[in-house]
This record gives structure tokens, C-alpha cells and sequence, in this order.
């Protein structure tokens, strides 16, 4: 079959002016069967007409490389594409680790070994037993980074113990202070002897502010036990009643941890204990149910003393509501009842001690 290569070329081209007569009288002999005059007029005058003619010739000469063309694609680019396939596949398939070097083993291009700590690749097949390191066979990778800065060589010891042998560089802890052990010792109290203990860390601990006035200069999270009175005017006897506040840095400001809640000190029980609970309420004319509203508490038990309260800000006719308010407690229920629904909200607080 012809290579499209090898196949003539012609410049191909509409019929020019001086083609005029032959075309009227290629025309005439077609149309009235003469056949052979025809076919001669072409032939004869085969050089003017190159290019300009849709013969046999060249119809054969398209159709020639066409099959030609579908031919190589057919026999060529499957069989091609396939042969990538499984050298890309096999590439894959070698692409592992081996884990250490071995030198009795025999490796594959793509594979990856461990060598003295390092990664190679291999990328040609050599002799048993060859060195990573010879990189006629071998890709270095490293994959090793560099080496970083020293740690401090110590070890943590904790709590000092008088009966412990420390070494050099122990660490242990004592008061408020983390100590380092400069020579190897035995019952030699940290602090005692700066030549044979080293202040390694100092250990702020942590403590709660107790009185009025907020303490100078918190920093994040200091906790400050806000009295209503000066704790120092106080006797032993009289409970120390309060507000538990921490300091936020972001905002600049106290923020109450407890929101709603006092605390008291009680004399004998070491311990901050809940005061009493305020629950802000404002009640709106449809919550109220046969002149009744009720307010759930889960947690209300037979020794909780519930009190009702107007809220900051109440205005006249709401204070007039809630003069006419009467109380009960029923279980875990608070039950709030006036002769008449009120027409406005009424803002109140409940207070459970």
C-alpha cells in the first residue's frame, strides 16, 4: 500500500480562463454520449488540466492515503497506547519501598531502599550486592532534613525526695520553684546551696482576690471575689457574701463567672457556697393562664425560700401589677396569681435562697 508520503501532490485549483473552451466542450461531449472524444480531450490535454480535473487519478491517489492513514492508526496507536499501558503499570507496580538495604537482594528499577539513614531510588538494574551509593545504579533522595538545634538535656525528676540520688541536670520540683541539679547529690535540700541546685523554672501559683475594689494590674483569667463589704471590717462569725469575677484581657474587663448568683463564706466550712439564685423574668399578658402564671425550677426543693421581686426600671402601672401578685410554691412549680390578666408586661425577679 502507498505511503501518503510517497504519493504525488497537485496543486489543486478551480479551471482558469484559458480553460474555458476545453470545459464547453468536455460539457457538449458528455451530454451527447460521446464518451471516448471525452475521455481524449482530457488525456490530451492532461498538463493544462493537472489539478483542475476530478479524474480516476486522483480520486485514487485521496483513497490511497486515506486507507493508508486508517491502516497505521489500526496496526499502530492501539497496539502503542497498550505498550504504554503496562510500562506505565509495571513503572507503578515498582514504585515501593524495600525498607533497609539489602545486599543480597535483587531490585527492580523504581525501587526505594534505606540506606545509613538515607533514601534511595533505583534506576538501573546492577549487580547484586551494589551500594546505594554508587549512583551509576542509585538516585540519592535524602529526604533527611537538616539537623536542628540541641535540646536541653535534662530529666524531669519530679517531687524532690531527700532519700533520691539526683544526677546531673535532673530536675525536680520544690516550693514554687522547678530545680536543676548541678552535680550529683543526695539529701541536699533545692535552694540550700546554689552550687549544688540551679533555679530552673519559677512557679506563679495561682490565687482569688478577696475585698471591693478590683485588684491592680490582672492579667487573663485572675479570679477576684468581689464583697459588698471590706472583708477586713468583718468578724469570723459574719458570712463574707460576694460575686465571683475573671479577668478578660480581649475586653479589658471583669466578667462574671456565675452570672445571677452570690456566694457566702461560712465560717467552719472552708468553701464558697451558692447565696441565692436570680431569675429575671418579664411577663408578657398572653403567658398568663387563668389569671396564673407558673414558672418551672427543677431543682427547687422543700428548704429553698422563693421571693418575688420587681425588676430595676419598673414603671408605675407595673409596680401596681405586682403589688397585686400573691405567691405559692407547689413541688417545682412558682406560681404567680392576680385577680385580673394584666394588659402589660410585668418585669420581675424570682429569688431562691
Amino acid at each position: 500500500m502507498a505511503n501518503p508520503n510517497t504519493l504525488p501532490s497537485y496543486h489543486y485549483q478551480d479551471i482558469q480562463i484559458p480553460d474555458a473552451s476545453l470545459q464547453s466542450q468536455l460539457r457538449q461531449y458528455w451530454s451527447t454520449g460521446q464518451y471516448s472524444e471525452a475521455l481524449s480531450l482530457l488525456s490530451n490535454n492532461a498538463t493544462q488540466l493537472q489539478g483542475k480535473a476530478f479524474i480516476a487519478d486522483l480520486i485514487n491517489i485521496l483513497f490511497s492515503g486515506v486507507l493508508d492513514l486508517e491502516t497505521r492508526y489500526n496496526t499502530a496507536v492501539p497496539v502503542f497506547l497498550s505498550n504504554l499501558a503496562t510500562q506505565y503499570s509495571t513503572l507503578i507496580s515498582n514504585f515501593i519501598s524495600h525498607g533497609v538495604w539489602n545486599a543480597s537482594a535483587q531490585y527492580t528499577p523504581f525501587n526505594f531502599v534505606a540506606y545509613n539513614n538515607e533514601v534511595y531510588m533505583w534506576i538501573s538494574k546492577p549487580p547484586i550486592g551494589t551500594l546505594p551509593t554508587n549512583t551509576t545504579y542509585w538516585l540519592y533522595l535524602g529526604l533527611r532534613g537538616e539537623q536542628g538545634a540541641s535540646g536541653i538535656d535534662v530529666n524531669m525528676r519530679y517531687t524532690w525526695n531527700n532519700t533520691n540520688t539526683y544526677n546531673i541536670n535532673d530536675l525536680v520540683v520544690y516550693g514554687q520553684n522547678i530545680y536543676v541539679a548541678l552535680v550529683q547529690n543526695t539529701n541536699v535540700v533545692p535552694g540550700s546551696d546554689s552550687t549544688t541546685w540551679g533555679i530552673f523554672l519559677t512557679i506563679n501559683p495561682g490565687q482569688i482576690n478577696v475585698g471591693i475594689t478590683a485588684p491592680a494590674n490582672p492579667v487573663q483569667n485572675e479570679v477576684w471575689f468581689q464583697t459588698q463589704v471590706d472583708p477586713l471590717t468583718q468578724t469570723s462569725t459574719t458570712p463574707l457574701i460576694g460575686q465571683f469575677n475573671r479577668y478578660n484581657t480581649d475586653t479589658d474587663s471583669w466578667e462574671e463567672m456565675y452570672p445571677n448568683i452570690l456566694f457566702r463564706w461560712l465560717d467552719g466550712f472552708d468553701d464558697y457556697i451558692p447565696m441565692a439564685l436570680y431569675i429575671d423574668l418579664d411577663i408578657q399578658p398572653n403567658q398568663w393562664v387563668n389569671q396564673t402564671y407558673t414558672y418551672q425550677y427543677p431543682f427547687l426543693t422543700a428548704n429553698n425560700l422563693v421571693n418575688v421581686l420587681p425588676a430595676n426600671g419598673i414603671t408605675q402601672s407595673q409596680y401596681a401589677v405586682y403589688n397585686s401578685l400573691s405567691l405559692s410554691v407547689n413541688e417545682t412549680n412558682i406560681v404567680l396569681s392576680t385577680s385580673s390578666t394584666p394588659a402589660i408586661d410585668v418585669p420581675l425577679i424570682i429569688q431562691i435562697q
